[in-house]
């Protein structure tokens, strides 16, 4: 069996057709029928009669090998035909799920089933979490906004008497005053002394589960301002910002708000027998926040002439890169300031409850407790 190409029909068309170097005469020989009476006539746009007679008649023509193809039909140089660039076709296909191919189907369904989570871990870690949350007793205000800032007027004025006048008609504005009182707020001492001492009001436990309480920052300015002019605000706290923060940076509070840091600290857990283990755990933590403050303060007591300073904090502690609130007070009161110290009483550094402290600074110092604002502070 001849296993060569029948080239006769491609053979054939080259030689009926017109070369582009024929551009004058534009008729093409005559190919001869049975009979030999066909008659040469010329190729119109549109006519393919003579092609159609040529594969007619090429169905008897014998086959033709490739030793008999004439040179002359033979190019001598290779033609590189250069197909037009075409764009690829968007081919748009519609799934049984809307939105999404069957392809896209099959391969969720295959991550879904080989995944390892577990009903068990979802609850676990989801919905578990939550409904424990949404379960704690919520604390909230009985009494209007409005309400409660009244009843926190009312009670300053019957502690300071002086200040009557200015909070009948407190400074309502943002702007400093430069012989003004300078208040500092350390926002996590305050927060979490309000934490504590509401659930005491309430009834709960130290130690039980409450959603944390809305706070009113305005309240608590009525309190540390008192209607006064005010030369410098100031509060420093850590992550995350909360509705306080914000409450705080639309009264003019200037807020630092320092990223918390991971740290290990050792803990102890029980082994088999009289040993223990000790591991570490690693936790987030404020830093240098009281470093923060303690600065703000210094700052003040060097670029003003002395007055009255309102710190709202009753740590007294020495910290992890400075000496604590306490000597910075002790400070700013051999410089001639007066200093007020405004906290809740279980936050309270006991440097403070010193009766030779007391003694010494006597009007100088003036402790300002919140324990009997808890209910009012709330937002």
């Amino acid at each position: 069996m001849n296993s060569s190409f029948d080239l006769s029909p491609v053979i054939g068309l080259l030689r009926v057709l017109p070369t582009k170097a024929s551009t004058t005469d534009t008729s093409f020989e005559s190919y001869t029928k049975p009979n030999n009476e066909l008659k040469t006539h010329s190729q119109q746009l549109g006519d393919f009669t003579d092609i159609w007679r040529f594969l007619e008649l090429t169905a008897d023509v014998n086959v033709i090998q490739p030793d008999q193809i004439s040179p002359i039909l033979e190019p001598t140089v290779p033609v590189q035909v250069q197909s037009s660039p075409k764009k690829p076709r968007r081919v748009v296909t519609f799934a049984a799920t809307v939105g999404l191919s069957d392809n896209v189907v099959k391969s969720t369904e295959t991550h879904i089933s080989s995944t390892r989570l577990t009903t068990t871990e979802l609850d676990d870690n989801g919905v578990k979490a939550f409904a424990g949350h949404v379960s704690r007793p919520v604390i909230k205000s009985s009494v209007t906004p409005e309400a409660r800032k009244i009843k926190i007027i009312q009670t300053l004025i019957v502690m300071f008497p002086e200040t009557k006048s200015t909070l009948l008609r407190p400074t309502v504005s943002t702007e400093s005053t430069p012989d003004g009182v300078h208040v500092f707020v350390d926002n996590s001492n305050i927060l979490i002394g309000f934490y504590d001492r509401i659930k005491k009001v309430r009834g709960f436990a130290r130690n039980e589960a409450v959603r944390r309480p809305a706070f009113s920052f305005h309240n608590l300015s009525l309190i540390l301002e008192r209607g006064r002019g005010i030369a410098k605000r100031a509060l420093v706290g850590s992550s995350p910002i909360t509705p306080a923060i914000l409450e705080a940076r639309e009264l003019g509070y200037e807020t630092s708000i320092l990223e918390r840091v991971e740290k290990e600290r050792n803990v102890s857990s029980a082994s088999s027998g009289s040993e223990s283990a000790a591991s570490t755990k690693k936790k987030r933590v404020e830093q240098s926040v009281d470093e923060l403050l303690a600065l703000k303060i210094l700052e003040t007591i060097l670029d003003y002439t002395p007055s009255t300073i309102v710190l709202a904090s009753g740590d007294g502690a020495a910290g992890e890169y400075s000496a604590g609130f306490f000597k910075v007070v002790e400070r700013c009161l051999t410089r001639g300031w007066n200093v007020e110290l405004v906290a809740f009483k279980k936050c309270l550094s006991g440097a403070y409850r010193d009766k030779e402290f007391r003694n010494r600074w006597k009007d100088k110092f003036r402790f300002v407790a919140l324990d009997g604002f808890a209910e009012h502070l709330l937002g």
